[in-house]
């Protein structure tokens, strides 16, 4: 059985929510992608909230297109440093994580839960696999980069869970550069 069946490739179950946790392969690319999209739509709401909707659409125009994008690219191009939550052979969560060999620093990217499974520790499973494959590779750090809006509040409590602690603050200011507006 290979790993996209739950043969070789699986790093975790939990029985009685009925989810398995395995390494990602090709044909998970795109159920991942159309997950991410579905999971990003509340971080992109907070974003039209605090930009309005105009200023939204002007910065994240295509944001769907290219989330899908970066996710299948990634899951793809280095499925070992991807895994998914499966429930019947369906994709219900996914992380994705880089190593950087050189600095020994390795960072949790892209994830999502189905909001239908959230809350039954999936997320939790999946980091803290990451983690431990990061660990495996030498990494000596790990990071996670994310956002201090509401869209992006249980994404925080997550990571905070796994033992994310310490975080930078950091802002993003947005202009509209119309014709008229001047610096």
């Amino acid at each position: 059985m290979d790993d996209c069946h739950g043969g070789g490739g699986q790093t975790g179950t939990d029985t009685r929510q009925g989810w398995l946790l395995r390494v990602a392969c090709d044909s998970d690319a795109d159920a991942c992608a159309r997950l991410a999209v579905v999971a990003w739509q509340r971080v992109h709401d907070a974003f039209a909230t605090i930009l309005g909707p105009e200023l939204h659409e002007s910065a994240f125009h295509g944001w769907q297109d290219a989330k899908a994008t970066a996710v299948c690219t990634a899951i793809r191009d280095r499925p070992t440093q991807a895994l998914v939550a499966t429930v019947d052979g369906r994709v219900v969560g996914f992380v994705t994580f880089d190593c950087d060999t050189a600095r020994k620093i390795g960072a949790i990217l892209n994830n999502a839960v189905d909001p239908a499974w959230q809350g039954r520790g999936i997320a939790t499973a999946m980091y803290r696999a990451a983690l431990e494959r990061m660990r495996a590779a030498g990494m000596r750090v790990a990071c996670v980069t994310t956002g201090l809006d509401d869209g992006h509040a249980p994404a925080r409590i997550a990571y905070e869970r796994v033992g994310f602690h310490c975080g930078l603050p950091n802002v993003t200011y947005y202009q509209e550069l119309g014709s008229t507006q001047s610096a």
